[in-house]
């Protein structure tokens, strides 16, 4: 069992990754959309293309999604970027996470992302660097909206049967 302690410290943790995500992925969306090619932009659509074909199939659609916010590190060509990014995606990992996302993860949900990432997408493609942070930034903070909510739900299902337990 994991300790009620230990989840609030982890989502902390998550929560202030997710910020840092939104403020540095912002910037490198931006830059991006000056210093991209269109070999760049083929990869990015390629896992576009894979996130919508993949919807239903929840770790294809995640591994799609990583890419896509990775090829557009990759653009920059800047190699601490895309290190930065990198490291990002692989501190959102373990037990903790996966059962939040449990709670958040839906059809709508990825539907609303692929929307996020078809208007960062086209901003890329448009060359518009202020276009492409904000793109960025709104999808980033309706995924700590989300998150948020999903911390919620499993912390209340947590305390409920921490509660249960304690009562026999």
């Amino acid at each position: 069992e994991i300790m009620p302690s230990l989840v609030g410290s982890e989502m902390c943790i998550r929560d202030r990754l997710l910020r840092a995500r939104c403020l540095i992925e912002s910037e490198i969306a931006a830059l991006a959309a000056t210093t991209r090619n269109d070999a760049d932009l083929d990869r990015i659509f390629e896992a576009l293309t894979t996130m919508r074909e993949q919807m239903m199939n929840k770790a294809a659609n995640e591994a799609a999604d990583r890419a896509f916010h990775l090829y557009i590190a990759q653009s920059t060509g800047n190699s601490v970027l895309l290190g930065t990014v990198s490291a990002m995606w692989d501190q959102a990992q373990g037990p903790i996470w996966e059962k939040i996302e449990q709670h958040f993860h839906t059809q709508e949900l990825r539907q609303a992302s692929q929307e996020d990432h078809q208007r960062i997408f086209s901003a890329l493609v448009a060359r518009d660097a202020d276009g492409a942070r904000l793109a960025m930034r709104g999808h980033l903070e309706r995924v700590i909206g989300e998150f948020a909510q999903g911390w919620r739900s499993v912390s209340y299902t947590h305390l409920r049967a921490h509660e249960t337990r304690h009562d026999l």
